[in-house]
């Protein structure tokens, strides 16, 4: 089945930049304030794996030295070794979702959602990112490829801010992401209706994907 969802694009605006949405360089490049943007996104629903103090055996990661395999779950705070390209480099990501924090509605009012977060509640998806084999992974967008998990499996909403937002800083890979065991955290936005909580968390970048093949923690 599938479920229209918004998926929120925000940009810090003037206004909002002294209320926690601060301005931040992408790959030397100031990021210019402007509006919210909002955007629509196909989100799945797929049964959410079982849980588990170890990684499921129906989506079993690799033998050590190797990758995970599509489907495969890790309790939150478990790093997963992935498959990895970025600038048309290849080699292996780690990526540990290290926490999932429930804020305050009253934590979005900076970002000017407007009736599009009326309802909802956010949530901070933590996460440290390793360089695994040493490749030129710098500048790499981590954040934007993890999603929140709803009970049910349903994607959380997703909120992608153009800026830094003091909550939830969405940090790329800063430029010495480029050596093996090189670290950075990063964080991603969800939002969950008030009757329902973000549990989980997915990696769906290529080889991966959505739902079943995606990569999740729980």
């Amino acid at each position: 089945m599938r479920i229209a969802r918004w998926h929120l694009v925000v940009l810090c605006t003037a206004a909002a930049l002294a209320a926690g949405c601060a301005g931040r360089t992408v790959a030397g490049t100031p990021v210019a304030a402007g509006n919210a943007r909002v955007t629509t996104t196909t989100q799945r629903s797929m049964p959410l794996p079982p849980s588990s103090s170890s990684p499921s055996s129906a989506g079993a990661p690799a033998p050590a030295g190797g990758t995970a395999k599509p489907g495969s779950t890790f309790p939150i705070g478990t790093q997963a070794a992935l498959s990895y390209s970025y600038a048309y480099n290849t080699g292996t990501l780690g990526l540990a979702i290290t926490s999932i924090e429930k804020g305050d509605p009253a934590d979005l009012a900076s970002l000017n959602l407007g009736e599009k977060a009326k309802g909802l509640v956010p949530y901070y998806i933590r996460m440290t990112a390793t360089n695994l084999s040493g490749s030129d992974f710098k500048n790499a967008d981590v954040n934007g490829y993890v999603k929140g998990l709803l009970p049910d499996g349903t994607e959380a909403d997703e909120v992608s801010i153009f800026g830094d937002f003091a909550k939830c800083p969405n940090d790329d890979a800063p430029q010495d992401f480029t050596t093996k065991g090189a670290t950075f955290k990063s964080c991603a936005l969800a939002l969950a209706p008030q009757t329902s909580s973000v549990v989980g968390a997915e990696w769906w970048e290529t080889p991966y994907g959505f739902g079943e093949k995606a990569v999740t923690w729980k």
